[in-house]
């Protein structure tokens, strides 16, 4: 059984001694102890990166099409902007030929509790109703513990982050409702199983497995309409990346390097970056958008990582200065931002970013998103 991860610094293993301690590292431990059969987590969570980036750059960092079971941890890093790039990642990944489940865990950070004085993250006003728009199983995090914490006095998160992401504590804890849940779902099934063999001489196993655990054919439609990508790639300098084709490599460099943060080696990524604090440097990413259908629109996307002293830069494609944006990554957070030049035809282009200011300034990737506009009327 292969089990893959999707999430932001949580998953990553921030501010655990040691990633074992992760709870999806611990939660396969005990499936494999049930099963008595291999369970292989695999993790391409990336700290501070919501929906909007995954849903571009997921099969840079995990190969879904070869995973049973996807724990997606995004309550924290996702809002309510990001909820068209959380239905847009679900649906890529629900309609793969492997169909692998999806799992929501939903965590909530400690500084949320001191701010806003309650447990809070994108669950109930993004995630819950995809969920239930999907039939996808959750696990709140938030639901299980803050009823019975308060903004002083919470162990389960590590004095070390300042009592922001959870501690060990609190990854066992998740772990273990994963674990129950899984296993109170198998067992209800074999119980039912065992039931309908017991009463019926003509039952047939493999009739009831496929009515009652049947594959959909399709897919609901979506709750909203920009979510129909036709194609999309992304390159990014994020670890874990699991082919160097995916690396964001620059054709021309003035002024700019590449950024390696102090991080933990217990974590599971790594948040590199093509970086500079001087005004007027320039780096420049080539990249294709491949010929479409008619009626379908594509964009193409640099991605940025923001912080508080962050700068802004000037965003174009080589030849056509009528694309020209401007970048903006200043924010009281660490978080992905990304920069959209829209509507381009298919060509290759040469995606060129120039510093405004002597701020800090970081790109992770760029990315090619192709979008059916006519299925919904749009044009």
């Amino acid at each position: 059984m292969n089990i893959g991860v999707l999430g932001g610094s949580i998953s990553a293993g921030a501010y655990l001694p040691n990633i074992d301690l992760m709870y999806a590292n611990i939660y396969g431990s005990l499936l494999q102890e049930v099963f008595g059969s291999q369970v292989v987590v695999f993790n391409g969570a990336v700290g501070a990166c919501g929906s909007n980036y995954f849903s571009y750059c997921t099969s840079v960092h995990l190969e879904v099409d070869q995973m049973d079971l996807i724990l997606t941890e995004l309550a924290v890093n996702d809002g309510l902007e990001n909820a068209a790039s959380h239905e847009r990642l679900i649906r890529y990944i629900l309609e793969l030929p492997n169909r692998p489940q999806v799992l929501y865990v939903h965590f909530m950070l400690g500084k949320m509790m001191r701010e806003l004085g309650r447990c809070f993250n994108a669950e109930a006003f993004v995630l819950t109703p995809m969920s239930r728009h999907y039939n996808l199983p959750s696990v709140s995090f938030r639901k299980a513990v803050c009823p019975f914490l308060n903004a002083s006095s919470n162990e389960i998160f590590t004095p070390g982050d300042n009592y922001n992401h959870p501690g060990e504590q609190g990854h066992e804890l998740t772990a273990l409702i994963l674990f129950h849940f899984t296993t109170t779902l198998i067992q209800n099934i074999c119980g039912r199983l065992l039931h309908q063999m017991r009463i019926s001489e003509t039952f047939s196993p493999a009739k009831f497995m496929e009515d009652n655990i049947a594959e959909k054919e399709f897919l609901p439609p979506p709750l909203f309409p920009d979510t129909n990508d036709v194609e999309f790639r992304c390159w990014s300098t994020l670890q874990p990346i699991i082919s160097d084709s995916n690396k964001l490599k620059p054709i021309y460099n003035r002024g700019w390097i590449m950024y390696y943060p102090d991080m933990p080696r217990t974590r599971n990524d790594i948040a590199t970056s093509w970086y500079t604090e001087t005004a007027n440097r320039t780096i420049a990413f080539q990249t294709t958008v491949s010929q479409v259908k008619p009626g379908t629109i594509c964009n193409i996307t640099l991605l940025t990582m923001t912080c508080q002293t962050c700068g802004k830069a000037r965003v174009f494609l080589s030849k056509y200065k009528g694309t020209q944006i401007i970048a903006d990554t200043r924010d009281i957070y660490r978080k992905m931002r990304l920069a959209v030049i829209e509507n381009v035809k298919p060509e290759n282009y040469t995606i060129v970013v120039k510093t405004l200011d002597n701020d800090p300034f970081h790109v992770v990737g760029t990315a090619v998103s192709c979008s059916n506009s006519l299925a919904y009327g749009l044009m």
